[in-house]
């Protein structure tokens, strides 16, 4: 299925009432010219939205003032022979429509003073072709998740590390081999402990004392050897 004809376009862009007149189907090789501001831009999102199915190629360039939403009429060579664009959506979409224009360099091969990895990860995508798009659309959706997996991760590791003994780190702890005295050394370690607390207890303790003997019972015992 292919391009025939745009019949119509209502309010988008310059193009508020635009009908077709005369002979304007689309041919093997058609040239469409105009001076700057004429839409042939307008022309090409159409176009993109026609072959994506995203309607915001045609609605973020609705006419200045209209008072209705865009309306477009596209006839196709096929078994469905026409489509529009009405209530903000096509009633089919053409995904064979290739669209080369400076939205395409923007986005896979060029824009500013550098390439970028998205720029190069688009154009690979549209090197491949489409049956891969899927394939490369879902590895996207992978990495994500890795992404956010990793970052999960790494949360849950500074939340457990902040428990952690100075000096003991988490890796540490997660290749440790299980003790098989364990139970033993740590009843001994509670057994120190007491031992300690008792001595503590006793360092506590205050002093003796010193007792003073009343004078009567000096004076009795006063001479007699013990």
């Amino acid at each position: 299925m292919s391009l025939r004809k745009i019949v119509s376009i209502q309010n988008v862009g310059k193009f508020q009432n635009a009908n077709a007149a005369g002979d304007v189907e689309f041919k093997k090789f058609t040239l469409i010219y105009g001076e700057n501001g004429r839409g042939k831009t307008t022309i090409c999102a159409i176009l993109r939205s026609l072959q994506s199915g995203e309607s915001g190629h045609v609605v973020g360039r609705q006419t200045l003032g209209a008072t209705s939403q865009p309306a477009i009429h596209v006839l196709l060579n096929g078994a469905n022979q026409q489509t529009r664009f009405q209530q903000g959506a096509w009633t089919q979409t053409l995904p064979s429509l290739a669209i080369y224009d400076n939205v395409f360099i923007s986005e896979n091969v060029y824009a500013g003073d550098e390439v970028g990895t998205d720029q190069k990860r688009n154009l690979y995508k549209v090197i491949v072709g489409r049956d891969a798009v899927q394939k490369a659309q879902r590895l996207d959706e992978l990495v994500k998740e890795i992404r956010s997996t990793s970052a999960a991760i790494k949360d849950a590791n500074r939340a457990v590390e902040a428990h952690l003994q100075p000096g003991l780190s988490l890796k540490a702890l997660l290749e440790a081999q299980a003790d098989p005295a364990i139970d033993e050394k740590i009843a001994k370690a509670e057994a120190d402990l007491r031992s300690v607390s008792e001595v503590e207890a006793l360092v506590r303790h205050p002093g003796f004392a010193v007792v003073t003997v009343p004078e009567l019972i000096l004076a009795r015992f006063s001479g007699h050897p013990c």
